[in-house]
């Protein structure tokens, strides 16, 4: 029943459909990230923190999820999947995922979704 903070892990070429709910940050600097995402930077408060990444795909999650349980984040969760994967479960249910405007950023040849 916490609040967890939310992080975006999505690169910058998938700024074609922002989430209206985060905004993006550069995942190369923790440091930079942290504070973009409200995180704590003391070590003692990161391990009771719940942080909730999205991405596209769920690949830059795990990358980002294990920087941050390195860094002694310990409640880290993520959108299974990514946002693909929730977008395509919202449309197989004839619904329009909530809080998503524009398109997706796909890494194939359609490029977008």
């Amino acid at each position: 029943d916490e609040e967890a903070h939310a992080a975006r892990a999505r690169c910058r070429l998938s700024d074609s459909g922002p989430s209206v709910a985060c905004p993006p940050a550069d995942l190369r600097r923790l440091c930079a990230a942290l504070q973009a995402y409200g995180l704590p930077s003391d070590p003692e408060e990161r391990a009771e923190t719940p942080v909730m990444m999205y991405c596209t795909g769920g690949i830059r999650c795990e990358y980002f999820g294990a920087r941050l349980r390195a860094a002694g984040f310990e409640k880290v969760y993520k959108l299974q999947g990514g946002v693909q994967h929730y977008g395509n479960a919202h449309a197989a249910a004839e619904e329009a995922p909530p809080r998503w405007k524009g398109s997706l950023f796909v890494f194939d040849r359609r490029n977008t979704v």
